[in-house]
């Protein structure tokens, strides 16, 4: 027989969920708002399956009423919409929300177990005048598609580029020799972003600066090769910033590394609102 433990006696007298009629038990039990509540019991008595029972991942053995609403089990949409969720030691084969979304079902247990943690329904919150920022790189692809979906602001990425996420989710098509070609890559963004009715609400880095860094090493060592300069007389914020707006395509903010750090900077580049 499976039993109900509390683990700390509650201190409110409203009742969360009620289970009655709960086959083999031949006991009916309620859980107040503020308690933790395990199930316990022998091996093989229904522990498993009475938590699973609820989501339907097996039969339901019992009756149950959330705040006075009788839920049904195995109606999983209704239980995410009263907060309700199972978190399984099997992430991948028994606590998929085949009723949501998947990016919900990707960041549950990551982002926390209350919908408020998920990004996506702030914006049912807040309005699609909201901006989201992750630093999640692979989560960029549903967090973008959901902004076409949605309407909300990406100022920027975590790896700000547009070559990250932006030709998967808008399905351009790059052929090998438009690559390294991130005028005609952006232009394709912003068409996509006008046609949705995105102007505006996206924003980035204008090139990777995994590109960006090389060439302007390149860029540079020649201007000092022809100008007769020496590292010396390039070992400012002021020559760099100057530099980038004058001799690269995208400009960049540059700032001292550090304290000691004489020959070391570091960078931002200029943002491509799409």
């Amino acid at each position: 027989m499976i039993k109900a433990i509390r683990k700390k006696k509650t201190e409110f007298d409203h009742v969360l969920m009620r289970y009655q009629n709960i086959q083999g038990s031949g006991q009916d039990f309620e859980i107040y708002e503020g308690e933790i509540v395990g199930i316990t019991g022998l091996a093989g008595q229904g522990q498993e399956q009475f938590s699973e029972g609820l989501f339907g991942l097996r039969k339901a053995f019992y009756d149950v009423w959330y705040k006075g609403e009788k839920l049904t089990p195995g109606n999983t949409a209704q239980l995410i919409d009263k907060k309700l969720y199972y978190l399984s030691e099997d992430r991948a084969n028994t606590s998929l929300f085949l009723e949501s979304p998947i990016w919900k079902n990707i960041i549950f247990g990551t982002e926390g177990s209350h919908p408020e943690f998920y990004a996506m329904e702030k914006i049912e919150k807040y309005g699609p005048d909201t901006n989201i920022f992750g630093t999640n790189c692979p989560m960029y692809d549903v967090i973008l598609d959901e902004a076409f979906k949605l309407k909300f602001i990406i100022a920027e990425q975590c790896c700000p580029t547009p070559t990250q996420a932006y030709p998967t989710v808008l399905n351009l098509e790059i052929t090998p020799e438009d690559l390294g070609d991130y005028t005609k890559i952006n232009d394709m963004i912003t068409e996509k972003a006008k046609d949705a009715g995105m102007t505006g609400k996206l924003s980035g880095w204008a090139m990777p600066s995994q590109v960006y860094t090389p060439q302007f090493q390149v860029e540079l060592v020649k201007y000092m090769h022809d100008n007769n300069l020496k590292p010396e007389d390039v070992r400012s914020v002021e020559f760099l910033n100057k530099f980038s707006k004058e001799h690269m395509a995208v400009a960049a903010d540059f700032a001292t590394a550090g304290e000691g750090l004489d020959n070391y900077f570091l960078f931002i580049l200029e943002d491509i609102y799409y």
